[in-house]
């Protein structure tokens, strides 16, 4: 698990779950920021990535509408 500020493109909190961090410390991976998904993820598989981080800011901002007008 972790969280991510996608403005300032830089981890805020990484756990230390060996099957995110491919070999690297949590304070590696918040070192590397953003470019630690370049380093990791295989180039044809950053689209796909990009393409579901996006789906989840669209749900989530679906959610927070309908929550706002109930």
């Amino acid at each position: 698990m972790y969280i991510i500020d996608y403005n300032q493109k830089n981890f805020l909190y990484v756990s230390p779950n060996p099957l995110f961090l491919c070999g690297y410390t949590p304070e590696e991976v918040r070192g590397k920021g953003y470019g630690f998904y370049f380093e990791v993820v295989p180039a044809e598989e950053i689209r796909m990535l990009f393409e579901i981080n996006e789906a989840g800011f669209i749900f989530s901002a679906g959610t927070l509408r309908k929550r706002s007008t109930v």
